[in-house]
């Protein structure tokens, strides 16, 4: 059967043979194998090598020029690799989120920022950070009830994603920590604890 076929609008099909308006490339089949793959064919690849990147161009007679990209980099000569996504202005694109090795989400940085615990340092897996007053979150909910606020929820449990188990009194299940920099890292301002008090049970947490 036909393999590739290229349309009378100039448009690729590899494993499709039905016209797909609109689309200058489709590829299909029936054993998930529609897979699109960027390799990067160095042995040697070090920290910060592009393994495969996506562009997007723009042609208005305003600006035009690469107006974002999504690439992939090495964040180590060991195989980490780190997504970047770049936004802006046609021509003059920059990060403004990262993806890195260890799943954390970036806003504003391109390498983890540690924030302070006391004795330790925690590595929080969402940080967003900005030299203006953009260095926010804002959670909004829409509905016309009167249950429908924003909401933050901090949760823990023992055991493991897959297989949850109850939490023992005295476990602290929530904290908010406020910090300033103090000259060489965040030092801890002051915080609110949530903890464990008692024995919990069915729908019931003292």
């Amino acid at each position: 059967g036909t393999k590739m076929l290229i349309d009378h609008g100039g448009g690729v099909r590899i494993g499709a043979t039905n016209d797909a308006p609109n689309r200058k490339l489709e590829i299909a089949s029936n054993d998930q194998t529609s897979i699109i793959r960027l390799s990067n064919t160095d042995t040697t690849i070090q920290n910060t090598d592009r393994v495969g990147m996506l562009e997007f161009h723009g042609s208005d007679a305003g600006a035009s020029g690469i107006c974002a990209f999504i690439e992939a980099i090495a964040s180590s000569n060991a195989g980490q690799t780190d997504l970047r996504f770049a936004t802006g202005t046609a021509g003059s694109v920059t990060e403004k989120v990262r993806l890195d090795s260890d799943g954390r989400l970036l806003f504003g940085v391109t390498s983890q920022v540690n924030s302070n615990t006391g004795a330790n340092n925690a590595q929080p897996l969402i940080q967003v950070h900005s030299g203006n007053d953009g260095g926010s979150i804002s959670l909004t909910r829409y509905g016309n009830n009167s249950g429908n606020g924003g909401r933050v929820f901090l949760q823990k449990a023992r055991g493991s994603i897959s297989s949850p188990s109850v939490v023992n009194d005295g476990d602290n299940i929530g904290e908010i920590r406020f910090g300033g920099y103090d000259g060489s890292a965040f030092a801890n301002g002051c915080k609110i604890l949530n903890r464990v008090n008692g024995t919990p049970g069915t729908d019931t947490l003292p």
